[in-house]
């Protein structure tokens, strides 16, 4: 329906909904416990501190491991799609765009109901559950025959309603149990962790997809996730994350502003 540029317009229109909020909103600038101010710390100084505060919080650590398979597995899975839909269920560019729209509308539809519902009281079992949610969905697209794009559709919708189940109570634990001064830094740690290992993912899944089928990367990422949240659930310092957390969110108050 748009040309390609008309197409990009909607990433920098939606870039712009995204900043121009943080023109009228006061953001706080914790000072730091070491220079008493903001900022003033070197790179790779917060770097370590954030390195710091990740080891030593147990459960913390577990997620961080888990965060990194699952990018591992996941995010080849959605670059190897043109592949699926093009190779296994015979589509094209509007197929494409049927299972891409079907992830996004799912992701919006598990947010507003998790923004709604609330999850369970223990945060961690709500992530658990949508982990699983998760991994059966890419595991049914692993599994489905050809002629089954439609079930395909609504595996994708299931799988994308289930992410901001599994990741918004976590990000929800950080932010309510890291100390202000560090939550920059814990969730750079965090997401460059989770993320540096896409690259060697990358390197991996296409010769995987092209000598066992491009459906093998599914089911084995869906697979996997299942049995990781399945395992996590029995894992005390995972479970009792928001009990277990570092030593260094129980210091003393950081000092915000001068009254």
């Amino acid at each position: 329906l748009l040309p390609m540029y008309g197409i990009l317009s909607i990433d920098v229109s939606t870039a712009v909904l995204t900043i121009a909020p943080l023109f009228f909103f006061h953001i706080p600038q914790p000072r730091n416990q070491t220079t008493g101010t903001a900022g003033g710390v070197p790179l790779w100084e917060d770097v370590r501190e954030g390195l710091r505060y990740v080891w030593g919080w147990p459960g913390l650590l577990a997620v961080l491991v888990m965060a990194t398979v699952i990018n591992f597995l996941f995010n080849p899975a959605f670059s190897l799609m043109p592949i699926l839909v093009t190779n296994h269920f015979g589509g094209q560019a509007t197929e494409l765009g049927w299972i891409e729209s079907a992830w996004g509308i799912g992701v919006v539809a598990g947010g507003l109901t998790l923004g709604v519902w609330g999850g369970f009281r223990r945060r961690v079992w709500t992530s658990l559950s949508g982990l699983v949610g998760m991994g059966l969905g890419t595991l049914c697209i692993g599994l489905l025959p050809a002629t089954a794009f439609g079930l395909a559709l609504g595996a994708m919708f299931f799988a994308g309603f289930m992410n901001p189940i599994t990741n918004g109570p976590l990000i929800a634990v950080l932010q309510a149990k890291v100390a202000p001064d560090m939550q920059g830094r814990v969730f750079t740690v965090i997401q460059s962790a989770a993320t540096a290992i896409s690259p060697l993912s990358m390197l991996i899944a296409g010769p995987v997809a092209d000598w066992l089928d491009v459906r093998v990367w599914y089911v084995v990422a869906g697979t996997v996730c299942v049995l990781m949240a399945i395992g996590a659930a029995f894992v005390p310092v995972i479970v009792h994350l928001e009990d277990n957390h570092s030593q260094y969110a129980t210091a003393a108050p950081v000092k915000v502003a001068d009254e």
